[in-house]
């Protein structure tokens, strides 16, 4: 928000061939950042969202004009986490049961992240599936979501890995992929 908000200012002063804005989020900021967008929609030649939901967001909170907005999905080289390219070795150094049902989520610990929803839907699993969930990532909330899986029960089936360099071997070697962000009308604490 801040780099493209400074180059649609610097705009009006600098010779720019071409400005394209981008949102990654269906919830980019309170009612300020709305107004924002809006008063120097002008300024951009085309603003991407990474959804269809995204932009129809943007759209209708008049942040833009819809002529001016496009949705371009997020590429991903789908070889790189095929079960064929994974480590073969990735779930014994990780001592991860082969016949248990592995989950990863990656991504920072942070609240628009909303971790707590993904570890309530695995309390449901409690007792009906075999299950680990490795969490690739840091951040400043680990302490408390460390505290909430605890309060859980899930502390034998959550392991946080920390940063790693590994994701696409952690991916291919994992049989789901939790990705529990964008929820924003209820505060997460509600799920401890």
């Amino acid at each position: 928000y801040h780099a493209f908000m400074l180059a649609r200012l610097v705009r009006r002063t600098t010779p720019m061939p071409h400005l394209v804005s981008t949102v990654h989020t269906s919830h980019d900021g309170g009612w300020l950042r709305s107004v924002s967008y809006r008063a120097t929609d002008r300024l951009t030649d085309v603003s991407t969202c990474v959804s269809r939901e995204a932009a129809q967001v943007f759209v209708a909170s008049r942040a833009a004009g819809a002529e001016r907005v496009v949705a371009i999905h997020n590429g991903v080289a789908t070889d790189r986490f095929s079960r064929a390219s994974a480590d073969a070795g990735i779930r014994e150094r990780l001592s991860i049961d082969p016949d248990c049902t592995l989950f990863l989520a990656a991504g920072r610990l942070h609240r628009v992240k909303d971790y707590p929803n993904l570890f309530q839907a695995l309390a449901r699993l409690r007792g009906k599936l075999r299950f680990e969930l490795l969490i690739a990532g840091d951040g400043p909330l680990r302490g408390e979501l460390e505290d909430l899986v605890d309060g859980l029960e899930l502390s034998s089936q959550v392991r946080f890995l920390g940063i790693r360099e590994d994701i696409p071997a952690l991916m291919a070697a994992a049989d789901g992929f939790g990705l529990p962000s964008g929820r924003k009308r209820q505060p997460w604490k509600r799920c401890a």
